[in-house]
């Protein structure tokens, strides 16, 4: 299936170059919403709420022109696994269709998603996450925005005092208090008048209305309740109702790319708690496709420990590279799901700049 069957024409959210990029965000109703900024009748770019508030903060009275993002063209021809990698590349959900230099339409996630429905790769046990990322209901909106930045996702999970789910806060949430709403549009708006962070907590904004599915359910359940229920992710709970997983449009996205060739991984495992044992397993299954994007990788080795004094975990990568000198990721803590996240932080953001070269 192609990109010339599944784009639309039509439902495009438009803005313009000289427009304010608060009436621009005021258009948008989601994280993963695209404004398709036009010159007159000529696409020059898009407006995403990441990439113009969150990862850049611009103010509110700034110039669509002056805030936009480039994404990648689609053309008619494209498979759509092309679209889907393309998306997942750009950290958008909506891309401009061409015929040559021609605008023709753009293509959704969803779409993509629901074009592939009943497609084997996604008939596949979710398991545990390599590291979730949480915050509480007493955190600030300072932090939250910081985690969003930091760690590059567009939802938190909130947790109880006993670790069990209690709600969701997305990019969009926090976005949307920026600066205060003008009276009468959407959340989304900007008026330029700033909300005191540090007097803002998670409580009065995160969402409770979250999709759950069980440990055992595989990611086609959660893609049949992402797309009959409208919703960006679905939450994996186990039976006490704490969360192992969470399953995104992005995830699914990600199933949908061809794997590349797994890299060797020569592992070292020293002095691990039984209780660790399953993760650690699921990190290093999750390792390999990683360096998709690693030229001249020849092979990595990963040392896991943990010490013994203080109960510190440790994980080494050495990327071995054929024509260039090799490169060491390093993290240690005390909290395994955190180092682990901390060691695909440092790979995504190594394997971009290895995709920019």
């Amino acid at each position: 299936m192609t990109v010339g069957d599944i784009y639309k024409t039509s439902d495009i959210i438009k803005v313009y170059a000289g427009d304010s990029l608060s009436s621009a965000l005021s258009k948008l109703t989601s994280s993963h919403d695209t404004a398709f900024v036009f010159e007159g009748n000529t696409l020059i770019g898009a407006i995403s709420p990441y990439f113009a508030a969150i990862k850049t903060k611009y103010p509110p009275q700034t110039k669509v022109e002056n805030a936009l993002v480039h994404p990648p063209k689609l053309e008619l021809t494209d498979e759509i696994t092309k679209a889907a990698q393309l998306m997942m590349e750009a950290k958008m959900h909506y891309l401009p269709v061409f015929d040559k230099e021609v605008f023709l339409g753009i293509v959704g996630a969803r779409s993509i998603l629901s074009a592939f429905k009943g497609s084997p790769v996604f008939r596949v046990k979710v398991g545990e996450n390599k590291g979730l990322v949480t915050v509480t209901e007493r955190d600030t909106l300072s932090y939250a925005l910081h985690l969003f930045k930091d760690r590059n996702i567009s939802k938190l999970l909130v947790l109880t005092p006993d670790l069990k789910l209690n709600g969701i806060l997305s990019q969009f949430d926090v976005l949307a208090l920026l600066s205060t709403p003008i009276e009468g549009q959407s959340l989304g708006s900007f008026s330029g008048e700033k909300v005191p962070q540090h007097n803002s907590v998670v409580a009065d904004f995160y969402k409770t209305n979250v999709l759950t599915m069980g440990s055992d359910d595989t990611y086609e359940t959660a893609l049949q309740l992402i797309t009959d229920k409208h919703k960006g992710s679905v939450v994996v709970v186990d039976s006490e109702y704490r969360p192992v997983e969470i399953v995104t449009i992005s995830d699914l996205l990600k199933l949908m790319i061809p794997k590349a060739q797994n890299i060797p991984l020569d592992v070292k495992i020293l002095h691990i708690e039984e209780k660790h044992k399953v993760s650690i397993d699921h990190f290093l299954d999750k390792l390999s496709p990683q360096f998709k994007y690693f030229d001249n990788l020849d092979k990595v080795t990963v040392s896991i420990e943990e010490h013994k004094h203080g109960g510190v975990i440790e994980i080494k990568l050495l990327l071995h590279f054929t024509h260039k000198k090799d490169t060491v990721i390093q993290k240690t803590g005390k909290n395994l799901p955190q180092v682990i996240g901390e060691i695909f932080d440092a790979l995504g953001t190594l394997g971009s700049k290895q995709k920019e070269l």
